[in-house]
């Protein structure tokens, strides 16, 4: 945490008019932030993100450039078939959430178009692995 975060954590602190409070907000609210963003952020960010209360774009950069995210892009630029695309990102972002390997998806696929998104999925993931 750096010492203007400190700064304004006394200062929101005094707000409330109680540190174990507004130590437990600020927690809840970062945990809301985590589950928003479709990748692991550093606590210290989220943390930082809530006392300041502006969304950091050098977060949803880095975001956009990580190593897994351009592959997913390389590999399904190839893909023609959107709802597969559409498929393959949403199952993606519900394995990371999840920690683990979720084929579910948000629209009706036909057999082999959700064939196709679990091998492409499997192939984003275990790339990494």
């Amino acid at each position: 945490m750096l010492i203007s975060d400190l700064n304004l954590f006394n200062e929101f602190a005094t707000k409330v008019g109680n540190r174990y409070l507004a130590t437990s907000y600020i927690s809840q609210s970062a945990r809301a932030f985590a589950q928003e963003l479709p990748r692991y952020i550093i606590e210290s960010y989220l943390i930082h993100w809530v006392l300041v209360g502006e969304d950091p774009n050098h977060i949803h950069a880095r975001i956009r450039d990580d190593p897994e995210t351009r592959y997913m892009n390389e590999i399904l630029c190839y893909i023609y078939d959107k709802q597969v695309v559409d498929a393959v990102k949403y199952m993606y972002k519900n394995s990371i959430k999840n920690r683990h390997l979720v084929y579910n998806s948000n629209s009706d696929l036909r057999d082999y178009q959700l064939d196709r998104a679990k091998i492409l999925l499997r192939m984003i993931w275990y790339q990494f692995d």
